[in-house]
């Protein structure tokens, strides 16, 4: 059970999207914006064929990092976490298990962009999740090699949270 410590700024965060939806754009932030689109799927990424467990090299590149942002596309949902801990804490929900068979080809439902102090973008992953789309999957490009990887069940139970949330608030 997530203490109401950590849900609160989620909820808090949720609440503040959708106020902001309606936001004029003349009105709007001058800070980078997340495109809505979902990004190309890489078609032939594969497992990393032998290269090895990536995640303490990519640790390294997100310690630069002070921002992570997610979206799920289709239910909507965008937010941002901030902080050190947050940033690694997504990290330490991919495994190092390649996915199952099963999982539609191009076709993901939401990603995270990692982001320094200066707003610029370090690392980014996209990712399946079996709330979704019943499938388990996350996908990323590391020094030119691409890799298919699953969420742990901490990372399914955040997310699975964070949607439950999205429908507690659009009740």
């Amino acid at each position: 059970m997530m203490p109401i410590c950590r849900i609160l700024p989620i909820v808090v965060l949720l609440l503040l999207g959708a106020c902001q939806s309606n936001t004029p754009a003349s009105d709007a932030p001058t800070t980078a914006t997340t495109n809505t689109t979902p990004p190309p799927a890489a078609a032939t990424a594969a497992a990393d064929s032998g290269q090895g467990d990536p995640r303490a090299a990519i640790a390294e590149l997100l310690r630069t990092c002070s921002k992570v942002e997610y979206m799920v596309y289709d239910a909507g949902v965008t937010f941002e976490s901030e902080g050190s801990n947050e940033v690694l804490r997504f990290l330490s929900y991919i495994t190092n298990t390649p996915p199952g068979s099963g999982c539609p080809n191009e076709k993901y439902d939401g990603n995270a962009v990692f982001k320094n102090a200066q707003g610029e973008i370090q690392f980014q992953v996209q990712f399946n999740l079996p709330a979704v789309s019943s499938c388990n999957r996350v996908m990323f490009k590391f020094k030119d090699q691409s890799y298919l990887r699953t969420l742990d069940q901490n990372g399914i139970g955040f997310f699975g949270q964070v949607l439950n949330m999205r429908n507690q608030v659009g009740q």
